[in-house]
């Protein structure tokens, strides 16, 4: 996924993108119509605006169900980075 939303500044300039070119492992199936079979595409292209909006909506839904974080941040930050760390050879006690 971030490898994908890295990759999206050398797409945006350009007005033709071969599928080789982009990672499609990210495309869900819902998008795979809008980014491979637009119908102002030329063949051997993809619709470079709607794989742009694709990563976007799988970054949003990475950082929200908590697979990627942002460093630093209260909001979209590592959930497990806040917990203490037990240290080996000693278990919590179990509550009363």
């Amino acid at each position: 996924m971030l490898a994908a939303l890295r990759g999206l500044p050398t797409l945006l300039g350009r007005k033709k993108v071969r599928p080789g070119e982009i990672n499609g492992e990210v495309v869900p199936a819902g998008w795979r119509r809008l980014v491979y079979a637009g119908p102002d595409l030329e063949p051997g292209t993809i619709d470079r605006r709607a794989y742009v909006f694709c990563v976007l909506e799988q970054f949003h839904r990475h950082l929200r169900r908590r697979d990627s974080y942002a460093a630093g941040s209260a909001r979209w930050g590592d959930p497990r980075a806040e917990l203490l760390e037990v240290r080996r050879g000693r278990q919590p006690r179990p509550p009363r």
